[in-house]
């Protein structure tokens, strides 16, 4: 009879599903039912025993199966249906980043973001430089506690920062863009709060929102940015953040105009208490002109500038600024973390940006990727492809029908504008020129016609 019971206690068998949980704490409770969602044992849409009937079986307290519940619901494993009771999301949380669509071989693939690495500078000289100026340590690496702000980086940025406008703070050197921006997201946010982003979006930080436990906001954008409207119902929303994209937002390329910028800080104004990140990706080589609004009488702003798209992905650093309350708790946070960012990186970007001839590559680069974005626009146009504004960056929106995609061109990801934002929608990427002028022009022209019926694929002619 005692072993019976304890079976009772330790396994349940949910009424609609086969899954045993077990636990007697909140934490083992939820754990169960996380690693039932994750083995599949615990389909999309199984329901789940209401509170009382689990705490029965269990024998532990309603509150602490409620408790259970609540924690996997903020993080969107689980879905509260009112009378029809707890159920598992039907869409499970899933990295964005690795759940692309496979290409087919030998398609014309427009779905990437890669810099061309023909102009990202030449790091031979940066690492020679840096090798040098190890002479101080003979050679050795810095101690724990001698981290910190490089000041020769932190110098080679001030003069970049107060010509795009930015306000004076101090800077803080993070592990590239999204460390930067889950840093700044860390000192507000908890599991189940909600941050507002742009639809379509960066599919990492989509990713890193889930990570976290958090909610994404969408709101939809055109060429200029986020729509005001959009941005005002999204905020009615309550959030506690937002991420927007000033220029070459990816995956649109939308830059945000003076008069869009100037509407979307009067909305945002009716919240100053809200935590408004700007993520500036290609700052280093952006046609378009900073239009910053987080700091303009905000309680809490950030800014994170990363250096890895222009100099390298390879060099993980970017420079956060934020108003004092931010900045003071971002600094606890990396201190209890990372740490810092390492002084050998800090060196060779700190390099790259006073170099000569880096500095006349990212102007090479600035110059070729607004041509190449020009030609790009003419020619879709010209084999027509639907309109395509590309206003900064390296990528392009543009209407394609579905059917293009099925044919072998990865240029898109499906989205169906619900609560969940996309991180791709028929948007389009040429960050170096398609090989050859001839699989160019043909290329262009079958994405911009739909081939008769019974007529092979351009995947599939090209396979032979």
């Amino acid at each position: 009879m005692t072993s019976y019971v304890l079976q009772h206690i330790l396994f349940v068998v949910s009424r609609t599903s086969d899954y045993p949980i077990r636990g007697d704490g909140a934490t083992d409770i939820a754990a169960a039912i996380e690693t039932g969602i994750v083995a599949g044992s615990l389909a999309a849409g199984a329901r789940l025993p209401t509170v009382r009937d689990l705490a029965t079986d269990l024998g532990v307290s309603p509150t602490t199966v409620a408790n259970a519940y609540r924690s996997l619901r903020e993080r969107g494993l689980l879905t509260a249906n009112g009378r029809g009771g707890t159920s598992v999301t039907a869409m499970r949380p899933r990295s964005a980043r690795r759940v692309a669509p496979p290409i087919p071989p030998h398609a014309l693939d427009l779905a990437r973001g890669n810099p061309d690495p023909q102009l990202l500078p030449d790091l031979r000289p940066a690492l020679a430089a840096v090798a040098d100026g190890l002479a101080s340590t003979a050679g050795r690496s810095r101690k724990y506690g001698d981290g910190g702000n490089l000041p020769a980086l932190v110098a080679a940025l001030e003069p970049r920062l107060a010509a795009d406008g930015l306000p004076i703070a101090p800077v803080t050197m993070v592990n590239g863009a999204l460390d930067g921006v889950e840093l700044a997201l860390r000192t507000v946010v908890h599991p189940g709060d909600s941050v507002v982003v742009e639809d379509p979006g960066y599919c990492g930080l989509l990713d890193l929102l889930e990570s976290l436990g958090l909610r994404a906001i969408p709101v939809a954008t055109d060429d200029e940015g986020p729509l005001p409207d959009a941005l005002t119902a999204a905020l009615a929303r309550r959030p506690v953040a937002a991420v927007l994209t000033p220029r070459a937002q990816n995956p649109t390329g939308a830059a945000w105009s003076s008069s869009r910028a100037t509407e979307l800080e009067a909305v945002l104004a009716t919240q100053p208490q809200l935590l408004v990140i700007e993520d500036d990706p290609l700052a280093e080589v952006a046609d378009e002109p900073l239009r910053d609004i987080t700091a303009a009488g905000r309680d809490r702003w950030a800014y994170v500038r990363t250096l890895s798209k222009t100099l390298g992905p390879d060099l993980r650093v970017a420079a956060l600024l934020a108003d004092p309350t931010t900045n003071a708790r971002v600094a606890a946070l990396q201190q209890a973390t990372t740490g810092w960012v390492s002084w050998l990186v800090q060196h060779l970007a700190a390099f790259l940006l006073d170099d000569a001839d880096a500095e006349r590559t990212r102007t090479e680069a600035r110059r070729r990727y607004g041509e190449r974005r020009t030609v790009f626009k003419e020619k879709l146009k010209e084999h027509g492809v639907g309109r395509c504004r590309p206003t900064g960056g390296r990528c392009a929106r543009a209407r394609s029908s579905g059917s293009r995609a099925r044919r072998g061109y990865a240029s898109r990801w499906p989205s169906s504008r619900s609560s969940r934002p996309a991180c791709w929608q028929p948007t389009l990427r040429q960050p170096w020129p398609l090989r050859g002028a001839t699989s160019r022009r043909s290329g262009l022209q079958e994405l911009g016609a739909d081939p008769p019926r019974g007529r092979a694929t351009p995947a599939s002619r090209r396979r032979s």
